[in-house]
């Protein structure tokens, strides 16, 4: 599937694994790694996770590392547990996937640890704001339009939420949210994401689409393997791609240049 023109403004995979303790205490030997693989801006954060135990409460600092290509449109986040690539100036899956592996396999031969992976999420924002005399709603599906109720005022945000099963361990969800936006990024992304390529238009009200699909391996961790997880990843991606497509009108199909 191949658009002349693509809405999307980020994508994110999350790989999330055992707990790998050495990530930690390797965290100088991972910055040059990765600098090496071509992302040399580094920096640390610490957050503040919440656990509920049976004494009650227990509050714990959790590091993570990020580190950013030199235009910073792309950029890693890895912790004990897992690791992200996300990227704002996305264009072929076929490209973004082997960056994924490279980052899996940098982060193995750092800590000197096999990789038990628990889940993969891939996530695709686009956003998509009145275009050439469209609306957003001429551009998406009428079937996923959100409902808006009169009189309320131009800022407010409508959220529908749909949810399908693609396999018998994968989950995807679709966000449909119109409003107005200061970002085009959900909340919970701002604080780490790369450099945007396309900022709003705050007094344009606009459609985002979020979906968000998660693979998990429950019970059963699969063993990291660079010879066969790019099959993997090509037939959980590849639901995304029949999801979006379905998610958008006619009109955008043939406006964006859409080719099977």
């Amino acid at each position: 599937m191949k658009f002349d023109y693509s809405p999307l403004v980020l994508v994110l995979a999350q790989v999330v694994f055992t707990p790998i303790s050495a990530i930690t205490r390797k965290r100088a030997e991972l910055q040059e790694a990765f600098r090496l693989l071509g992302y040399p801006l580094p920096k640390e954060h610490q957050e503040q996770q919440i656990q509920l135990q049976e004494a009650g409460i227990e509050l714990n600092l959790s590091q993570m590392l990020e580190c950013a290509t030199i235009n910073q449109h792309r950029s890693i986040l890895i912790d004990e547990q897992s690791l992200v690539l996300q990227e704002s100036e996305y264009q072929r899956f076929a490209a973004f996937s082997p960056q994924l592996l490279q980052a899996l396999q940098t982060l193995q031969e750092t800590v000197k640890g096999d990789l038990y992976i628990r889940r993969i999420g891939l996530r695709y924002i686009d956003w998509i704001p009145p275009e050439d005399g469209f609306s957003p709603e001429q551009l998406i599906h009428p079937g996923i339009g959100v409902f808006q109720p009169e009189g309320l005022p131009e800022s407010f945000q409508s959220v529908q939420q749909f949810m399908m099963m693609t396999t018998s361990k994968s989950l995807m969800n679709l966000r449909v949210i119109r409003g107005q936006f200061e970002e085009v990024l959900p909340t919970e992304l701002i604080r780490f994401a790369p450099k945007m390529k396309r900022p709003p238009q705050p007094d344009q009200r606009s459609v985002l689409l979020d979906f968000d699909h998660i693979l998990d391996f429950g019970e059963d961790p699969l063993h990291f393997d660079p010879a066969t997880l790019p099959e993997l990843l090509r037939e959980h991606q590849k639901y995304h791609s029949q999801a979006f497509k379905g998610s958008l009108s006619s009109t955008a199909l043939q406006k964006w240049g859409y080719q099977e």
